[in-house]
């Protein structure tokens, strides 16, 4: 029952809860999100609003360490490593899984999706512990695909707790 049901969160975009983020500061421009949709925040004669300097240290720019934390894990993914991928994984993610109900999922959708052929982050969601890295990929069976990795801050160290593609 587990394995169907992360089939399910795989194939159906659901990952475990994030947090809303209201505020996205992406390539330097303010964005505002709501219901997974992002809109752009225009000054009145419609030009858009840059971000504060400070707006990095809110964690709302793209965050190249937690960017490399879960392009690292991904990779695991490309390589057909799932094991190691699920011994990586946070104990929330090992719970919800075992390693074989795990690597059998992802094979099943590395098997779906085809080889990666092109993947670059485009945002970095964090609030307190918990944080969403999200690539635009695209692979040998779909393209402009968005995957998003989910990441837990448990004593000082970031650990994958979810992965999505759609």
């Amino acid at each position: 029952m587990k394995f169907l049901l992360f089939l399910i969160l795989i194939f159906f975009g659901c990952s475990p809860k994030a947090p809303e983020v209201s505020k996205v500061c992406l390539e330097g421009h303010v964005y505002f999100k709501l219901a997974n949709q992002l809109a752009i925040k225009l000054t009145d004669d419609g030009k858009p609003i840059n971000c504060d300097k400070n707006e990095s240290s809110k964690g709302t720019t793209i965050d190249q360490n937690l960017v490399r934390l879960a392009l690292d894990w991904i990779q695991l993914l490309d390589e057909k490593k799932f094991d190691q991928s699920w011994e990586l994984a946070a104990p929330f993610f090992k719970n919800a899984l075992t390693k074989a109900e795990w690597s059998k999922a992802a094979s099943l959708v590395d098997k779906r999706f085809g080889k990666i052929i092109k993947r670059g982050p485009i945002e970095t969601l964090v609030s307190g512990d918990r944080a969403e890295v999200r690539f635009k990929s695209d692979y040998s069976n779909l393209s402009a695909t968005t995957e998003t990795v989910s990441l837990i801050n448990a004593n000082g160290k970031w650990s994958v707790i979810g992965y999505t593609l759609k």
